[in-house]
């Protein structure tokens, strides 16, 4: 009997651990800072997935451009991820605002595509910019 108090209380103390919470790093980036880097590392990611072959035969090196783009080396964006990670509706709203900027130039894009296709369409157009029709 002693010995299921004993294991009882060895779970009640484990269970009621204190979760440490990060600590702030010593160079925070704004949640400005985390949309736009946030969304540049969702566009790199993209382009990687969909044409892996770029990031192999580009010979540009993709953590190094990343972190010129955004103006920020991967462990300060790596500790800004887990100080913003214990802090759950900061990171949800910096989130929806990196889905709101990928939509919007989706958006962008969609409409320059639009725009180009009507253009390279037009029979006075020279032929290098004509396309071939879609299926």
């Amino acid at each position: 009997m002693h010995k299921y108090y004993f294991i009882g209380l060895i779970a009640l103390l484990i269970g009621c651990q204190s979760i440490e919470k990060k600590v702030k790093p010593t160079t925070l980036l704004s949640e400005d800072e985390m949309v736009n880097a946030l969304t540049e590392l969702a566009i790199l990611k993209a382009s990687i997935t969909v044409a892996p072959g770029v990031k192999n035969n580009s010979g540009i090196d993709f953590k190094e451009y990343i972190a010129q783009k955004i103006n920020v080396d991967s462990t300060v964006m790596s500790e800004n991820i887990a100080f913003y990670g214990y802090r759950p509706e900061k990171l949800k709203d910096i989130y929806l605002r990196v889905e709101d900027s990928l939509e919007i130039r989706f958006q962008l894009h969609d409409s320059l595509m639009k725009k180009y296709r009507k253009e390279s369409a037009d029979p006075g157009l020279s032929g290098k910019y004509q396309t071939r029709e879609e299926d």
